[in-house]
């Protein structure tokens, strides 16, 4: 008999399938975009935590100088001699050509093995390592780039980042023109517990410990987090639309269910077949999501790693993989998300006696008591917002602010209007208006769902609309200032720099070449530029630290700006690797420094 009931609900949907579509389209849908914000926050993180691993060894302790400079070759040996197992590491830029490798040189007899050098135990691998000369183990798009320029044997590996190369440590000091001067030395997790402290060996030394989450990650985290905030708003919109859909089949489904209750079909295993419905339909909608998601995410994430690299410097990976943490969130997320759309309509059925199922009056008196409950979750919702607006901080709250506050309005919108439409009856002194008003609050119920939607996507559009424009015209603003020449143009050599300087003073009325390169100050990379001295950069360039005599002290050369987030990375490296601060008091640099706003990438000094 339950087997024939559930085949008698299950038909509803075949004299019906625009409605079968349209609640199979809007579970795919929101499981589709969560699913591909998903994947690519999965897949960027992933990229720096390997970057992190394979380039920094941030899951290893680390020694590094105190104040900010390198390890010489006589520290290392005094660390070996006394018994410590540690790596020597010298890495830095390089150029092949026109392009800009990150060297990573390391000893692979002493490394710690982690599978991207040979080991002491493939003899021929290593000696194709280590000598003259050299291999460099760089990624397939690296090799690609480097061929027939580098001079060097190259080989390559999938799991590496881009842009990075790991050789010999000789050939690295060779190519760095490093005369023995190590960047850092890598602690092997085995040591020996009766060996001396390293304070004692080597007191100009600090200990880094390994860290469980890469500094890109950390900086990226206000990326990640609005991108999923956007996919979750996609996901709600998706479940409105499923919430529509499902509460159109119950209502057209109310004879139905009269009759088989009348027919001795229970309660119990009536909600348990509609329950079963429900799971159906979203996990075979939440597949088609998964693989809606993976396509938009594989077309999207080119995109999203050129946005990484240019805003943070961040290396990720321009394919897509398929981690179980993102699928199996996304089917997740759909059978819980279909769920509670269909879960106001299942305490319906399940609360009305056994003959009122298809009375009309009686399905909208139950609508109209889930009203009352669900407009005081509103209220409790708005009452959590304002005191995360007293009590709160940081982006988490502020996004826990905007949704608590949305769904609350949301939430009570259909009792302020059902009152309203009550209000309005009363006063109304005509029978048709009366009844005009009453009829209107009947299917208030019916409607709720579309207007709350409505408020949603208004309160949202507006509120994305002003943020984005805000944002448009403070960045244009900023442009505006900053690129105040007319015409910027970029030679692709020394040559053909030469003939332009040559050639520009009789065309225009000014000429400012800026010279640029990159390099590290106090372990940071930075890129650095030279510009010359004009009105044009003391009359637009806004700084917000500096007094009338900053550009004359930059163009004397006792003086330098630089972007204001720079400064505050470069202080917090410095205190977390208990460096001094001497690069601002340096007497080739008479401390003279001044702060001008950032917008994007924060690795600028001119």
């Amino acid at each position: 008999m339950n087997w024939t009931a559930f085949r008698a609900l299950l038909s509803h949907w075949r004299y019906r399938p625009l409605e079968l579509l349209t609640l199979i389209v809007g579970v795919t849908l929101a499981t589709g975009l969560w699913c591909a914000v998903q994947a690519i926050n999965a897949e960027a993180r992933a990229s720096y935590d390997r970057a992190a691993s394979v380039l920094a060894q941030n899951q290893l302790n680390q020694l590094v100088a105190k104040d900010g400079g390198r390890i010489s070759s006589q520290t290392y040996a005094r660390l070996r001699r006394a018994g410590l197992h540690v790596s020597p590491i010298i890495e830095g830029d390089y150029r092949f050509g026109t392009t800009r490798i990150r060297l990573i040189g390391i000893d692979p007899l002493t490394m710690p093995s982690d599978g991207i050098v040979p080991a002491p135990s493939d003899p021929s691998g290593l000696v194709e390592f280590i000598q003259t000369p050299g291999q460099m183990i760089v990624s397939p798009a690296t090799a690609a780039t480097l061929k027939d320029t580098s001079g060097l044997s190259l080989k390559a590996r999938a799991d590496l980042p881009d842009g990075a190369a790991f050789v010999d440590i000789s050939t690295a000091d060779r190519l760095l023109k490093r005369n023995g001067e190590l960047s850092r030395l890598i602690v092997s997790p085995s040591q020996d517990p009766d060996l001396p402290t390293i304070g004692n060996i080597a007191p100009e030394l600090s200990l880094e410990h390994a860290r469980s989450r890469p500094d890109v990650a950390r900086l990226t985290d206000s990326f990640h987090l609005n991108l999923t905030a956007f996919g979750f708003l996609a996901f709600v919109v998706g479940l409105f639309i499923v919430y529509s859909a499902t509460g159109l089949s119950f209502e057209q489904r109310r004879g139905t269910f009269r009759t088989m209750r009348s027919l001795g079909v229970s309660l119990r295993s009536l909600t348990v077949m509609l329950v079963i419905e429900t799971a159906l339909f979203a996990l075979v909608s939440g597949a088609l999501g998964i693989v809606v998601g993976y396509v938009v995410a594989s077309a999207l994430l080119p995109g999203v790693a050129a946005t990484l690299r240019g805003l943070y410097g961040a290396s990720v990976a321009g394919s897509l993989s398929l981690r179980p943490e993102w699928w199996i969130a996304g089917l997740a997320m759909a059978l819980v998300g279909t769920g509670l759309s269909s879960l106001q309509h299942l305490l319906r059925v399940w609360r009305m006696p056994i003959l009122s199922t298809a009375q009309g009056r009686a399905w909208a008196m139950v609508s109209t008591k889930s009203l009352l409950h669900q407009a005081a979750a509103g209220l409790v919702l708005l009452f959590v917002s304002g005191s995360l607006v007293l009590l709160g901080g940081g982006l988490i709250s502020g996004f826990a602010v905007l949704a608590a506050l949305l769904l609350g309005a949301a939430l009570i919108l259909p009792t302020l209007l059902a009152l309203g439409m009550r209000v309005a009856e009363h006063i109304s002194g005509h029978g048709l208006t009366r009844w005009f008003f009453a009829d209107t609050r009947q299917q208030l119920p019916g409607l709720s769902l579309a207007l709350m939607a409505l408020l949603l996507a208004l309160s949202a559009n507006i509120g994305v609309g002003t943020m984005v424009s805000s944002f448009r015209q403070t960045f244009v603003g900023w442009l505006d200032q900053r690129l105040a020449a007319e015409v910027y143009v970029t030679a692709r050599d020394e040559a053909e720099a030469a003939r332009l300087r040559q050639w520009f003073p009789h065309h225009a009325r000014a000429v400012l070449p800026i010279w640029s390169t990159e390099g590290e100050i106090s372990g940071q990379k930075v890129r650095i530029f030279g510009v010359a001295d004009d009105a044009t950069y003391r009359d637009h360039w806004p700084l917000i630290s500096g007094g009338p005599a900053t550009w004359d002290e930059i163009a004397s050369g006792e003086g330098c700006t630089g972007q204001r987030t720079v400064l505050e990375v470069r202080q917090g490296v410095a205190r977390r690797r208990d460096r001094n601060a001497r690069w601002l008091e340096s007497p080739r640099r008479r401390g003279v420094f001044r702060l001008w706003q950032s917008e994007g990438r924060n690795h600028h000094w001119s």
